[in-house]
């Protein structure tokens, strides 16, 4: 299992020894809590974190949303994490689907992960 986190897509790292993450809580573009785990032991988990309020996240998400496209398949899986409260779940699904983010999105209201 190989993990990659991109911080509002400037800063990324890959992590050595991923098998030691834990799996966390979040909530899912339905409102519900979901488990979001880093993956199989032959799968690349990149976790993207974005807010719709930060010029950073709106310039990159081209490039995002084309290194997504880029990296697709069985040996990648994408997420995108909104940490925090300010934003509100309508107005993250609105921006992932006005800037052609096609993978999974969810919320850390407690913004425990970032």
């Amino acid at each position: 299992m190989k993990v990659l986190l991109l911080a509002t897509a400037v800063a990324a790292s890959l992590l050595p020894g991923a098998e030691g993450l834990q799996p966390f809580t979040v909530v899912d573009r339905e409102g519900q809590q979901a488990v979001l785990d880093w993956g199989q032991a032959d799968q690349t988990t990149v976790v993207v974190f974005l807010s719709t309020r930060c010029s950073v996240s709106s310039n990159y998400s081209a490039r995002i949303r084309d290194l997504a496209r880029k990296f697709a398949g069985p040996k990648f899986r994408w997420a995108a994490v909104f940490p925090g409260r300010q934003e509100e779940l309508p107005e993250i699904l609105f921006w992932t689907e006005s800037q052609g983010l096609e993978f999974p999105v969810y919320r850390d209201p407690g913004g425990r992960i970032a």
